[in-house]
């Protein structure tokens, strides 16, 4: 969930099972007539969900994939850990070649 909910105890047993973060309890809405849309493409922190996307979050943030392309994600993710872990220990023994991390290391450590 990414934003305010109607309260903040009555659905507690039915949404305690999922991850959440809110940033507040509204007193007022949502209503079930409206005003609002089902089955269109939404915004979500700057990121495109399409109808019949699947999304998935922790304390990190939410990614939306294709449904049907659900069971290539871990193996994606592994790679992405994998790719990051690589420059991290290159930044670490300074033989990063990406330029920016590069600046920003000399940068920093040219100040102290």
């Amino acid at each position: 969930m990414h934003g305010s909910r109607l309260s903040s105890n009555r659905y507690e047993a039915l949404i305690s099972q999922y991850p959440q973060s809110q940033f507040g309890v509204s007193l007022r809405g949502p209503y079930n007539g409206g005003p609002g849309s089902i089955n269109v493409t939404i915004t979500v922190g700057g990121m495109l969900v399409n109808p019949g996307d699947a999304v998935d979050g922790d304390s990190d943030g939410l990614v939306a994939f294709l449904a049907g392309s659900a069971a290539e994600v871990p193996a994606m993710a592994r790679e992405k850990a994998r790719q990051e872990q690589q420059t991290i220990a290159a930044i670490c023994a300074g033989t990063c070649a990406a330029p920016l991390a590069v600046a920003t290391i000399n940068q920093k450590t040219s100040r102290t």
